[in-house]
């Protein structure tokens, strides 16, 4: 796990995360840029792919910059549809003309849920 963190964070926070044993960058502003952070974690510690676990807006966030090959989902079978409901994506002005989706796979799984895989690429 290596945990990208903005030039503000604050060094408890480092300490925290040096004494659990988890690896970090830290970018030299505020705000993270993607892009040279991906080269930077291929670069420094030889990392060809990354799973984001950070939630909607990283995920937008990843998208919108043309960071992501590929989009992995798992639908279950249950509905939710409450206001405070959890997106997957999250992009600010939205994606609508910056991805666009291709299906790679569809896998049934146990309990009726099911894997989709789509290959992510910028629109034509």
């Amino acid at each position: 796990m290596v945990v990208l963190l903005g030039g503000d964070v604050d060094d408890a926070h480092l300490a925290e995360l040096a004494a659990n044993g988890v690896s970090y960058l830290v970018s030299s502003t505020t705000e993270i840029d993607l892009a040279d952070a991906l080269a930077t974690l291929r670069r420094e510690l030889e990392i060809e792919t990354l799973l984001l676990e950070g939630g909607a807006g990283l995920n937008g966030a990843f998208l919108a910059a043309g960071l992501v090959d590929e989009l992995s989902i798992v639908v279950a079978p249950a509905l939710d549809g409450g206001d405070d409901a959890q997106r997957i994506v999250a992009a600010g002005d939205g994606l609508k003309g910056k991805v666009t989706l291709s299906l790679l796979g569809c896998e049934p799984l146990d309990g009726g849920a099911v894997h989709l895989r789509y290959a992510v690429s910028a629109p034509d």
